[in-house]
């Protein structure tokens, strides 16, 4: 009976712990600068860490597979290159963040070992629920914290740095709900009408393009469960659905900011350059081809680009600053990498759901630069843990 208490209270800390460490997830906004971006998860990942194994007295039990293996030779290649480039205290920022990101993956997976799959999607759906709608309601009230004005336009960025962010980590939350609704759990609905609301509002066509292929393939899955009749029924409330949810929120729009969401995704479409990432590139092929072995270092592009161009910004483009960065070396480790994954069998139905969120998050990622955005960290966490563990019932 003692080992029975003991046990259930050391899963209610579990339980508890892996919420609070997914919920600081999406507080990077609340971060503390130390030289590089200190932020909440950062601090819970070292507390859980402290509370699992010395406080819990519970042990590592996964074994490294072959896709985190090649990503462990590409952190190491990333760091061995940063140290030696130009701007190595530049990479030694990105260095550590990466870091505390793949120690804050090793501690989740642990974590969420110790739960049944259903209580995981919850968890997620939980943290990221409460993120959502925390900021859409800093941004319908017109809290400085929670938009950015962008040519005009009043983009939500919610408690992250930037509006393609707020889309890449409120894209999980959004699936997730998605695939509960067609799985006949209705109750979702709500929720996911918000969650759709506050990416509409990022105006964010990264986010956009990594919704509509997750939808997709979740829509194109679920298509092979169902009868002829219930699945053009379905799908056609569905698509009335969104239209309808896209005339509210047009409604929204203007009577709390003003703004007609017509006018935007005209001038959105209409927008050819991709707000300047297309000279950035340009700028970025051009660098690649002076280091086109090696790359410049990692994180470095920045430094470059201010020095030649008096300009501070980012690639967004994940896969082109993975070579312009690290070379082709670099690269091939990197696309190596996402081939082992996508290459490695998904065992169940949970886990093919994360791999297909992760596939989504991969395709925002040609917007925007993400080898250290923690919502990919914790993506993979809860893939490997759905991929390998055995579901109990608890």
């Amino acid at each position: 009976m003692n080992q029975t208490r003991k046990y259930d209270k050391s899963y209610c800390i579990i339980f508890f712990v892996i919420l609070v460490l997914m919920t600081s997830i999406y507080l990077s906004d609340l971060s503390i600068d130390m030289g590089f971006s200190l932020k909440p998860y950062m601090m819970v990942a070292v507390l859980a860490i402290i509370l699992y194994y010395l406080i819990l007295n519970e042990k590592h039990n996964f074994r490294i597979l072959m896709y985190e293996k090649i990503f462990i030779l590409l952190y190491m290649y990333m760091v061995v290159n940063g140290i030696f480039s130009k701007y190595a205290y530049m990479s030694l920022r990105m260095i550590i963040n990466i870091s505390l990101a793949m120690i804050m993956y090793i501690v989740s997976t642990d974590y969420l070992n110790h739960i049944c799959s259903k209580k995981i999607i919850n968890l997620t759906i939980i943290s990221g629920s409460i993120f959502v709608v925390i900021s859409l309601v800093l941004y319908l009230l017109k809290f400085s914290i929670a938009y950015q004005m962008d040519r005009g336009m009043c983009r939500l960025n919610g408690m992250v740095s930037d509006t393609n962010v707020y889309a890449l980590f409120a894209t999980p939350i959004f699936l997730l709900l998605l695939y509960k609704i067609l799985n006949k759990e209705y109750k979702y609905i709500p929720m996911f009408c918000i969650t759709l609301i506050s990416i509409v509002f990022t105006f964010s066509r990264g986010g956009t393009l990594g919704i509509v292929t997750g939808t997709l393939i979740l829509i194109i899955k679920n298509i092979r469960k169902e009868s002829f009749k219930n699945k053009i029924f379905r799908y056609i409330i569905f698509v009335v659905a969104i239209i309808i949810l896209f005339i509210i929120t047009n409604q929204i729009s203007i009577k709390f900011l003003g703004i007609s969401l017509n006018k935007i995704i005209e001038g959105r479409i209409e927008d050819s350059g991709g707000s300047g990432r297309v000279d950035i590139w340009i700028r970025a092929i051009n660098i690649f081809k002076q280091n086109p072995i090696f790359g410049i270092g990692i994180f470095n592009f920045q430094g470059y680009n201010l020095y030649y161009f008096n300009d501070y910004h980012h690639i967004h483009n994940t896969f082109l600053e993975m070579m312009v960065e690290n070379g082709i070396v670099g690269f091939i480790i990197f696309t190596t990498f996402l081939i082992s994954f996508f290459l490695n069998e998904s065992v169940n139905e949970e886990s093919c759901l994360f791999k297909i969120i992760i596939l989504s998050l991969i395709v925002e990622l040609i917007f925007l630069s993400g080898i250290s955005f923690e919502i990919m960290y914790i993506m993979f966490a809860v893939y490997k843990v759905e991929n390998i563990k055995k579901i109990r019932d608890w």
